[in-house]
């Protein structure tokens, strides 16, 4: 009984010439009615037909990105130029350890000959600042107002023009806190600048400046201007020192 139980659940061997017609049976029917596409392929099951197709579609066996060789990226422009750019499964089914999404992507953003890689417009920039005001991130959506350019791209393009504003508004703070930082110096007076000028002041202008004082009625305006010119001459002092 054993015996016939594993005969029976033991599928055959399959052939290049039946993935072949495995192929074209999903492209008629889809890779949901699998009882018709099992009736296109002699010797297989329906049980046996869904299984090859996923295994034909390396979900399970793709365990990192690897990089694209030359070769692949050969055999893929083949594939699309026999299947078709939307038959992804099919041409994901040729194509060992690439998956149906990998495939598209490699086609879409690097291989598809409609593809424009000459420099953004300014007209470009400002379309794409609207564009995603108006939508946000849906980069699919966006790419339909830019003949040639893939949504990857287009992403890049936002991100990039992001960081570059980041950078210069980053830029222009560092230089007003610089600024700052200059001015706070020149006009900075330490705590023993009066008293050294003091010392270096002869006897007779100390004498003379601590005669008695003559009452005057203070006078707003002079001593703002009186400020304004302090201020002057200590900033000229620190420039000479």
């Amino acid at each position: 009984m054993a015996e016939l139980t594993s005969q029976v659940s033991t599928p055959p061997p399959w052939t290049p010439d039946q993935d072949g017609l495995l192929r074209d049976a999903v492209r008629r029917h889809g890779a949901r009615r699998w009882d018709l596409v099992a009736a296109a392929v002699p010797n297989q099951s329906e049980v046996s037909c869904a299984a090859r197709w996923d295994n034909l579609q390396n979900r399970r066996t793709l365990q990192t990105r690897q990089p694209w060789t030359v070769d692949e990226d050969e055999l893929l422009s083949t594939f699309v130029a026999g299947h078709g750019a939307s038959q992804w499964a099919i041409v994901a089914s040729l194509l060992p350890r690439r998956s149906a999404k990998q495939c598209r992507e490699r086609w879409h953003n690097q291989l598809n000959p409609s593809i424009k890689r000459d420099e953004w417009s300014s007209s470009e920039d400002e379309l794409l600042v609207t564009l995603q005001r108006s939508f946000g991130n849906a980069w699919s959506r966006l790419a339909g107002y830019f003949p040639g350019r893939t949504d990857n791209a287009i992403k890049n393009r936002w991100h990039s023009a992001r960081l570059r504003s980041r950078k210069r508004r980053r830029g222009s703070v560092m230089a007003a806190k610089e600024t700052k930082r200059v001015e706070e110096r020149q006009y900075h007076v330490s705590p023993t600048y009066f008293s050294d000028v003091a010392a270096r002041t002869p006897t007779t202008q100390v004498q003379s400046m601590s005669s008695p004082e003559i009452e005057t009625t203070p006078d707003p305006d002079l001593d703002r201007a009186e400020d304004v010119a302090l201020r002057a001459f200590l900033a000229e002092c620190l420039v000479d020192e």
